[in-house]
């Protein structure tokens, strides 16, 4: 092999890899290792309360240090996460086409999309659910690019004033996948 030819052929091989390489890039909801983001490590809930009274009715919302988001959201149903609104969680994100949707709760049983049964072990890879195009079954961390539905949510609220400057976290039960 000639100089020339080795140099097309080195070029050619690392055109094909680098080319390539994009096709392996993953999303993080594709990345197994991936299952939270911005969050607090996992840990027990407690509550503080004002009083041992008040403590041993177990009901946070009379603590004083709780504040209930529960009621209607604004929420934006997407097909899959590449058509979902990417930067709705900036203020001046127009959110007023949005629907309302009670919280908590789970969409599927309030009219959005198909219930999903959680006695199946992939909900998205079954065969039995002809809305996937997994029909073979899992095939991790691969999940489907048509069909993967992303639920959208948003909530203004304002903490008590007395809250000034206290530590506070927000609550999320319930909710299936990372966020």
């Amino acid at each position: 092999m000639n100089r020339r030819q080795l140099i097309t052929a080195f070029l050619l091989i690392s055109n094909l890899l680098l080319g390539s390489m994009k096709s392996f890039a993953q999303y993080d909801w594709e990345k197994p290792e991936v299952f939270e983001r911005n969050k607090e490590a996992g840990r027990v809930i407690f509550y503080s309360y004002g009083s041992e009274e008040k403590a041993l009715l177990q009901k946070p919302e009379t603590s004083g240090n709780y504040l209930s988001l529960d009621g209607k959201w604004k929420f934006h149903l997407s097909k899959n996460p590449d058509s979902r609104p990417k930067d709705f969680f900036k203020d001046d994100y127009d959110i007023s086409a949005w629907d309302l949707i009670q919280v908590p709760g789970n969409w599927e049983m309030q009219g959005y999309d198909v219930p999903i049964y959680v006695n199946i072990p992939y909900e998205f890879a079954d065969k039995r659910t002809p809305i996937t195009e997994l029909k073979d079954g899992p095939e991790p961390p691969r999940v489907p690019k048509d069909y993967n539905p992303v639920g959208s949510y948003k909530h203004q609220f304002m903490l008590p004033e007395n809250w000034g400057n206290r530590q506070v976290f927000i609550h999320f039960g319930s909710v299936k996948s990372a966020f």
